[in-house]
């Protein structure tokens, strides 16, 4: 479903702002202990994202709310806009 949603998310943005940027969360990353998996996980969901986004330039954060991650991830998107 998520995989449906961001699909049809990229097709709005294409028709109504074909030069958005687009950022993508990968959120509960703490839940993966073993930072090998972690950074495993993470690069499996960005290529999967990018497969899906086809020619859609895309900036992927792993995040957390349980460490610094999710602020990090909102400044560097709040810095390129």
């Amino acid at each position: 479903k998520d995989v449906e949603q961001f699909r049809s998310c990229l097709k709005s943005i294409q028709d109504l702002s074909p030069d958005a940027r687009v950022f993508c969360l990968i959120h509960k990353m703490d839940l993966i202990k073993n930072e090998t998996d972690r950074m495993k996980l993470l690069e499996r969901k960005r290529k999967e994202l990018t497969e899906i986004a086809g020619n859609r330039q895309l900036t992927v954060f792993r995040t957390s709310i349980w460490d610094e991650t999710l602020y990090k991830a909102w400044s560097e998107i709040v810095f390129q806009l």
